[in-house]
C-alpha cells in the first residue's frame, strides 16, 4: 500500500534538461536587455552631442542676425600656410572686424603686418595665455567670436566672458563687458591649443570644429576653401600634419549629378575649379564634432599612417569616407552621419 502511494505520487522538481532550458532563455533575455540598454545610452549620448551643435549653430544664427555675416573660421590663418591661402584668409579676419567694430584702429599695413599686430596687442593684453599659430583656427573660431575673451588680463586659462563694451577696443580686459552668445562649458575648453571638446564623456576625443563657405569671385559660387591656380584647397582641421591623434576634419559634400567617380582616389577629380560641387549647407556654415570614438577619420579607408587623407568626403553616400567619419555628427543632419546614409 505504501509503495503504491509513492508510486503513484507527481513529480514536483526540475529536470536537468529542463534547468538548462531555462538558463539559455535568461541568458539571451539579459543578452538582448544588455544590448538594448547599450543602445538607448549610444542614442542618449549622440543626442546630447547634437542638441548641443544645434545650440552652437542657432547662436551663429544670431550672431549673423546682429553683426550682418557669419563670423570667420581662422581656415589658412597660420603662417604655414602659402602666402596664396594665408593673405585672403587673415584679410577676411580684418575686414569683419572692421565691420563688427567699425571704431577698431587697426594700423595700415598688408594683411600679414596687421594679423601679426593682432596677435601682439592680444598677447601683450593677456601675458599667460598663448596667441600663435595653434590659437585661432576652425576648432576655436566658435570659442572666440561667439564667447569672446577672458575678463582677468592675468588669466591663464581661456574663460570666455563677452569682449568688452568699449567699441575702440573690445579685445581689452576688464569690466563692463557684452553678454557671449553662448555658453562654453568650463571643463570642456581646453586652452592650449584652443578648442572646445564635446560632450562625449571622459575619452579622448577631436574638438568641435567650425567651417563657413565663401563666394569666390572667380566663379561666383559659394565654396568651403580657397583657389589656388586652377583647383580648390579645401579647408580642414588641423591644418598641419598628415594624420594627427583625431583624424583630419573636413567639410561634407553630398550627390550631384555630375559629380566624378565617387569610389576614386584622386582628390585632383573633385578638386578642379570649373566643377560644380554641392557642399551641405551650401551658403552657410558646417558644425562637426567627432562621434563617440572622438575620431573624425582620415578618408579613403587607409590605414593611420598610410596613404593621403580624402578632402572631399560625399554623405549621404558614404562615399570617400573612412570607417571614422561614419559617426561623426554635424549641423546638417539629424543624428549621425551613418544614419542618413541612403
Amino acid at each position: 500500500m505504501c509503495a503504491q502511494k509513492i508510486r503513484g505520487c507527481r513529480k514536483t522538481g526540475f529536470t536537468l534538461v529542463e534547468m538548462l532550458v531555462v538558463i539559455v532563455i535568461i541568458g539571451i533575455l539579459a543578452g538582448l536587455l544588455t544590448g538594448a540598454i547599450i543602445m538607448a545610452r549610444t542614442s542618449a549620448r549622440v543626442g546630447v552631442v547634437r542638441s548641443e551643435i544645434g545650440q552652437l549653430e542657432l547662436a551663429v544664427q544670431m550672431y549673423k542676425d546682429k553683426y550682418g555675416e557669419y563670423p570667420p573660421d581662422f581656415a589658412f590663418t597660420d603662417s604655414g600656410s602659402p602666402a596664396e591661402l594665408r593673405i585672403p584668409a587673415r584679410q577676411r579676419v580684418i575686414q569683419h572686424i572692421r565691420k563688427r567694430w567699425p571704431r577698431v584702429v587697426i594700423p595700415p599695413g598688408d594683411p600679414d603686418t596687421q594679423w601679426n599686430g593682432l596677435l601682439q596687442g592680444l598677447q601683450t593684453l593677456y601675458p599667460n595665455l598663448q596667441f600663435n599659430d595653434d590659437t585661432f583656427t576652425p576648432a576655436s573660431a566658435l570659442i572666440f567670436w561667439l564667447g569672446g575673451l577672458p575678463e582677468d588680463a592675468a588669466s591663464s586659462q581661456w574663460i570666455p566672458q563677452g569682449f568688452h563694451s568699449d567699441p575702440t577696443n573690445p579685445f581689452k580686459p576688464g569690466l563692463p563687458r557684452e553678454k557671449p552668445l553662448f555658453d562654453f562649458r568650463r571643463e570642456r575648453l581646453v586652452s592650449s591649443p584652443l578648442a572646445y571638446r564635446p560632450d562625449v564623456g571622459n575619452i579622448p576625443t577631436g574638438p568641435i570644429v567650425y567651417f563657413r563657405s565663401y563666394r569666390l569671385p572667380q566663379t561666383g559660387r559659394f565654396e568651403y576653401g580657397y583657389p589656388v591656380g586652377q583647383v580648390l584647397e579645401v579647408v580642414r582641421y588641423p591644418r598641419t600634419g598628415p594624420h594627427p591623434e583625431f583624424g583630419l576634419a573636413v567639410p561634407y559634400l553630398e550627390p550631384w549629378p555630375e559629380m566624378p567617380d565617387p569610389t576614386s582616389t584622386d582628390d585632383q577629380a573633385f578638386a578642379a575649379l570649373v566643377l560644380k560641387r554641392s557642399w551641405r549647407n551650401q551658403e552657410s556654415f558646417q558644425i562637426i564634432a567627432p562621434g563617440l570614438d572622438g575620431h573624425f577619420g582620415i578618408g579613403l579607408d587607409v590605414p593611420e599612417g598610410a596613404g593621403t587623407p580624402s578632402l572631399f568626403r560625399i554623405s549621404r553616400l558614404g562615399a570617400r569616407f573612412s570607417q571614422e567619419d561614419y559617426d561623426n555628427i554635424a549641423n546638417f543632419c539629424v543624428r549621425t552621419l551613418e544614419d542618413e546614409i541612403e
